[in-house]
């Protein structure tokens, strides 16, 4: 049991690299909490807590935020496409429970939004798609794009996404 307080310069673990980072990880009873104050990444700022808790099987969970985080870098690192690009508001809330990984993937409930203002989607023109039917790469330049999301089971799904653009709104739903 104890208290550890963090401040780092930076931080690097895989393909991940983080700048200034502030937060306390408290362990009791066999229950780690790690508050994140603040971590420079992605061009942005992330907080919020990670909890792992082992006294009376396995769980873990996190209530996370995003704060002008560059999605070409996050989605870069993270999922190896850089595609989406801009500035991005995000928070999701997530728990899991079960001894082993699949059991805890296939477990995990919560719930999430994001938010991006002045974005582009390189590879797809989507005015180009509306106005002439066809599209071969391109970017598409958006004003806004926003989605929530819920997770049941192990499944996300969202059902509201919205990207507006100059001329046109589009939308979507869909599950992973």
């Amino acid at each position: 049991n104890g208290n550890i307080a963090l401040t780092l310069t930076g931080l690097r673990s895989g393909d991940v690299t983080l700048g200034a980072v502030q937060a306390v990880l408290a362990i009791d009873r066999s229950r780690a909490v790690l508050d994140v104050a603040r971590a420079a990444a992605f061009g942005g700022m992330l907080s919020g807590q990670l909890v792992a808790n082992n006294r009376n099987g396995l769980s873990v969970g996190g209530d996370l935020a995003a704060r002008d985080v560059e999605m070409s870098q996050l989605l870069g690192d993270l999922a190896g496409s850089d595609r989406l690009s801009g500035p991005a508001q995000a928070r999701v809330q997530f728990l899991g429970v079960g001894a082993s990984v699949d059991a805890i993937m296939r477990s995990l409930s919560g719930s999430g939004t994001i938010s991006m203002e002045q974005g582009r989607l390189r590879g797809l023109d989507l005015n180009a798609l509306m106005n002439d039917g066809e599209s071969t790469g391109g970017t598409t330049v958006f004003d806004s794009l926003t989605a929530g999301f819920t997770i049941a089971g192990g499944t996300l799904t969202n059902d509201d996404l919205l990207v507006s653009l100059p001329n046109y709104r589009t939308t979507g739903a869909g599950r992973i």
